[in-house]
């Protein structure tokens, strides 16, 4: 029986497209440049880190698919969770679209953040056998990466919600 993949993984090529894409998005977004409107640059940086989050890596090994299901599946339950608090603040304050754009990427860098921190500090198996603290007290180091992560995630949306 074959594997099903309803959206299959880009090229390898393709993370370095998106990484090209995704900076020079932020780069023009945060030096103001005039030569696309702000919505444009940001749709530009979340394309970028939506291509290099849906490439394959240069090696795909069980482990690999497993870290990156594991990512995904936290990163959908963030986006869910936070795309319901921005619901609730656009109706209270009427926030616009510019607001979703913000939640795709800081869920897209969630995504990625936690995948590559999983990668580099997370243990060779991933179970989830495990209670949360068992799980902590066996990981210290990638928790202590994931914190460090997630802040400057949120401090990166902060910044770029007061543009």
């Amino acid at each position: 029986m074959k594997n099903l993949s309803i959206f299959p993984l880009h090229a390898y090529w393709v993370k370095y497209l998106g990484l090209i894409i995704a900076v020079a998005g932020g780069l023009l977004l945060l030096l103001g440049s005039t030569l696309l409107p702000e919505g444009y640059l940001r749709l530009l940086a979340v394309t970028g880190l939506y291509l290099v989050a849906g490439s394959r890596q240069k090696t795909e090994t069980p482990r690999v698919q497993a870290l990156r299901y594991v990512s995904f599946k936290a990163a959908f339950l963030y986006l869910v969770g936070v795309m319901i608090a921005v619901a609730f603040v656009d109706t209270l304050y009427g926030t616009g679209p510019q607001a979703y754009l913000l939640l795709a990427f800081s869920a897209l860098l969630f995504h990625l953040a936690l995948f590559h921190t999983l990668l580099r500090f997370g243990p060779e198996t991933v179970e989830d056998s495990a209670s949360l603290l068992e799980n902590i007290r066996a990981n210290r180091r990638f928790y202590r990466s994931a914190i460090i992560a997630l802040l400057v995630i949120i401090a990166a949306v902060a910044f770029l919600a007061k543009q």
